[in-house]
């Protein structure tokens, strides 16, 4: 699964995100390009998400208030180079979510 570059750029409407990550899905640059009303993201992924092209779309969720990943991996994200500025929004998900 292959999201193109500006595929949602600048939807205001959109406010959660999801990853499914794995081999075979990847994010162009700028696919959430001005994505400003994003509040969740959900990382549904075992392994620790470091597609770079989403990493640097971050800091356009401006209204970014949590980031789920795995429960068991949440202390994992918490304390990552690449991550760990996002420390007090990261929470873990079950199932349920």
């Amino acid at each position: 699964i292959r999201v193109d570059g500006y595929a949602f750029e600048e939807c205001s409407s959109l406010e959660s995100v999801t990853l499914i990550g794995g081999e075979n899905f990847s994010f162009d640059y700028y696919a959430f390009s001005g994505c400003t009303n994003v509040t969740t993201l959900y990382i549904k992924s075992k392994n620790r998400y470091y597609n770079s092209s989403i990493l640097e779309q971050l800091d356009d969720f401006t209204a970014l208030a949590a980031i789920y990943v795995p429960a068991d991996e949440v202390e994992t994200y918490k304390s990552d180079s690449y991550w760990s500025k996002y420390n007090t929004i990261i929470q873990g998900w079950d199932d349920t979510l």
